[in-house]
């Protein structure tokens, strides 16, 4: 066993790491993952960053470092793929490769009989790195999709641990970033940490970047995006998605450092959605506040002025006893590109 003194661990990964995207995904032999209800866009996400990527232009401001991307899809079909790949207008001459519709283990599984007529991981992505000029980047949607799972071993953490391990493996060995894609747990979770299926677990195993994105329901524009992981600062992107063009655009921050950030908030989501009816819970919830109803609506009553100079109109809905349902209506769209 060998014992390093301070000087020593000080040198250990202090060499210069390629960041592929800045701040987001960071270094070779990595892996990271994006998580996110179903249907909330991961595989737009994946998508849009490995165009990117790819074309070394910047995603949501930030910049990236040029590399070929692989996308492993094993959950969308190939003209689901073409589909977006044509609403974001994706070039022809872009190092973006793709596999799809086909069957992919993962490998590590030595108490089961591997089917020699489906490629391993490592077979494939060794054959990748042979016709894919500076491959650096492989996205796999979805991780659950190339691992063997029973009822037995579904939420077994040794099982989770052994199989991202070896997917830990096979990106050192090969120098890649592999970006893996995951669902969130049905019952959900009060942080993001916490909200992927393997919870706390599985991000402690990552060494690389935890990626979740959220929206409030089916057909929202406003989306989050929050980012943490080893050796990777915490932030957290407010967007809008537009899921005909496939393309994500950060909100723009606040004009004005007098307007508190969850009004802001509430602007920018009017400004998207026209209109909003319900309660300030609700409208909490569809935002993405952490903060409480009663806090909510006192700060909509404090800013009514504001919010009528940006062209929302806020009113109590009329016959309920309770005086708790409003509605924010969008009375002005010529406003709506002031932000």
């Amino acid at each position: 066993m060998e014992f390093l003194n301070i000087e020593e661990i000080k040198k250990i990964n202090t060499g210069h790491q390629n960041e592929y995207i800045e701040h987001i995904l960071k270094g070779e032999g990595k892996i990271s993952l994006i998580s996110g209800a179903p249907k909330s866009g991961k595989s737009t996400l994946a998508l849009n960053f490995a165009k990117c990527i790819a074309s070394g232009t910047p995603f949501l401001g930030f910049k990236t470092r040029e590399s070929s991307v692989l996308y492993i899809s094993l959950d969308s079909e190939a003209d689901t793929i073409s589909q977006k790949i044509n609403a974001m207008n994706v070039k022809s001459d872009l190092k973006l490769y793709f596999v799809t519709d086909v069957y992919i283990q993962l490998g590590n599984d030595d108490g089961l009989a591997l089917n020699e007529d489906v490629p391993t991981l490592l077979e494939v992505l060794q054959e990748a790195m042979d016709k894919i000029k500076e491959l650096k980047v492989v996205v796999i949607d979805m991780f659950d999709n190339i691992r063997t799972i029973s009822q037995y071993n579904e939420y077994s953490n040794e099982k989770l641990r052994s199989d991202l391990d070896f997917v830990k493996g096979i990106a050192k060995n090969l120098d890649l970033h592999i970006l893996l894609l995951n669902h969130d747990r049905k019952q959900g979770a009060s942080n993001a940490y916490n909200v992927s299926i393997g919870g706390t677990k599985l991000v402690g195993l990552l060494n690389g970047s935890f990626i979740h994105l959220s929206r409030a329901s089916i057909g929202d524009k406003v989306a989050k995006i929050e980012i943490g992981g080893r050796n990777v600062e915490e932030q957290v992107l407010n967007v809008y998605f537009d899921s005909h063009t496939c393309k994500f655009e950060k909100i723009p921050e606040e004009e004005y450092e007098d307007i508190d950030s969850d009004i802001a908030k509430v602007r920018n989501f009017i400004q998207i959605r026209k209109e909003f009816s319900g309660t300030m819970s609700e409208l909490c919830a569809r935002v993405g506040l952490s903060i409480s109803a009663v806090s909510l609506g006192m700060k909509i009553k404090s800013n009514l002025e504001l919010l009528k100079n940006e062209g929302i109109k806020c009113e109590k809905v009329s016959g309920r006893t309770n005086g708790r349902y409003y509605s924010l209506t969008l009375i002005d769209e010529t406003l709506k590109d002031k932000t």
